[in-house]
């Protein structure tokens, strides 16, 4: 396991320093979930409001990234978005699933499974969450939890490194339009007049 952490570690390091969308990093980093803790299912979810919005989805039928889940109404995932540990839902949990006909099964129904998620924090505020499914009980009984106390940290540096990445990429976008624009804009005038220097 610890190879396949450094390689995950050595990927997501990689990433930072390329050119890419944010939907092609959130891609990226549940890759990198996936790898370390397979799963059926996996999705990124960010906190907008009220709601938590898909952002990379990978065992979902494809209407999942146009659904908005409002916290309130779905208390698993409050849950993992209150919680700064990770969370698992035993078996005997009867809280509604927010997936619920979203994973492709026989019938189109969940049944018993393993799930589990945690919250994602940036600066102390809940940015949103990342959640595990597996069709197969017991799925997640091995995995390590300091692995995952490592995956959230690495997921959240990763995902406010980008996002200042993101945002200095827009400031100096828009710094060269305005000096093109001022540019164009005097390169009509001429200065008249004479002084010393």
């Amino acid at each position: 396991m610890t190879s396949a952490l450094y390689n995950v570690l050595a990927d997501i390091l990689g990433d930072l320093s390329k050119h890419m969308s944010s939907g092609e990093r959130y891609r990226r980093l549940m890759d990198a979930w996936l790898t370390l803790v397979p799963s059926d299912a996996c999705a990124i979810l960010q906190l907008d409001g009220h709601n938590l919005i898909p952002r990379a989805a990978n065992g979902f039928g494809t209407d999942i990234m146009g659904r908005h889940f409002l916290v309130e109404q779905q208390p698993r995932l409050a849950n993992i978005l209150h919680s700064r540990q990770y969370v698992r839902f035993d078996l005997a949990c009867d809280l509604p699933d927010p997936y619920d006909g979203l994973i492709p099964t026989e019938d189109g129904h969940l049944h018993v499974h393993d799930c589990m998620g945690a919250s994602l924090y940036i600066d102390e505020q809940p940015w949103g969450v990342i959640t595990l499914d597996a069709l197969t009980p017991g799925t997640f009984d091995k995995v390590e939890p300091h692995l995952l106390h490592t995956l959230v940290r690495i997921t959240e540096a990763a995902i406010k490194t980008a996002g200042l990445i993101d945002h200095l990429e827009q400031k100096a976008q828009h710094q060269t339009e305005v000096a093109k624009a001022m540019s164009k804009h005097s390169s009509g005038f001429k200065f008249i007049g004479k002084s010393a220097a």
